[in-house]
This record gives structure tokens, sequence and C-alpha cells, in this order.
């Protein structure tokens, strides 16, 4: 087996904040840890090789990741993904909101991805 662990999850959710500002939104993730660190390289690369065959997504810049491969990412329908590998390990992500009065940045997002790794990174919320 190659990714002995494999885990597929979506979430939608409204959060209320004391304050009455409001998150609503939502969260697909693929999440593998695989046989080698190869493997996730090849799977991380597939993942960005299939989103290109769709025809238009707007690559984004990362800030720096303690990560071995990073990409980000607004798919064809607009919504940003995150691929990330680190060793054996592989997150592909779609996040989205749907109505939110909260200003929920990409970078907030990448950091929450990138803390999943286990890793701390050097981005600055705002």
């Amino acid at each position: 087996m190659i990714a002995p662990e494999a885990i597929k999850w979506n979430e939608l959710t409204t959060v209320d904040w004391p304050d009455g500002k409001t998150f609503s939104g939502g969260l697909y993730v693929d999440y593998c840890e695989t046989v080698s660190p190869w493997i996730s390289r090849r799977l991380a690369l597939e993942y960005m090789r299939a989103e290109g065959r769709g025809g238009r997504f707007q690559e984004l810049s990362l800030p720096d990741l303690d990560v071995d491969y990073a990409a980000m990412y607004y798919n064809s329908v607009g919504f940003p993904v995150l691929i990330m590998q680190k060793g054996n390990m592989v997150i592909h992500a779609l996040f989205y909101t749907t109505k939110s009065t909260v200003d929920f940045s990409l970078d907030d997002w990448t950091r929450i991805n990138c803390e999943l790794l286990g890793n701390k990174p050097n981005i600055t919320v705002k």
C-alpha cells in the first residue's frame, strides 16, 4: 500500500464572534501519509497537474514555509487551494467563504494548514 493513511474531510461552518461578527465557509481537505517522501512529492505535483488540466487557474505567492513543496492557487471556479508536502505527508485543501463579516486572509488559512504538518510558519497575520 503506497498511502497507508488517507483522509478525505470536508466541513461547512458558521462561527459567531461575541462582537456580532460572523464567519461562514467551508473546507475540503485531502490528507495523505505515504510510504516515502518521493511518493508524496509525486502526489503533490499530480494535484497541481490535474488542476492545470481544467484550464484556468491563477497561481499565488506563498510566504517562506518549512515544507518540502508548497503551491497555492485559485482554482478554475475561483476558490483558493493550498498544496503542501513535508516528508511523507501531503495536504491538498480548498477553502471558501459563503458569508462573512470577518476578514479571514489567505495568510491565516495558510498558517492553519502549515501547523497541521507540524510547522511554525513565518507569516504575518493581518
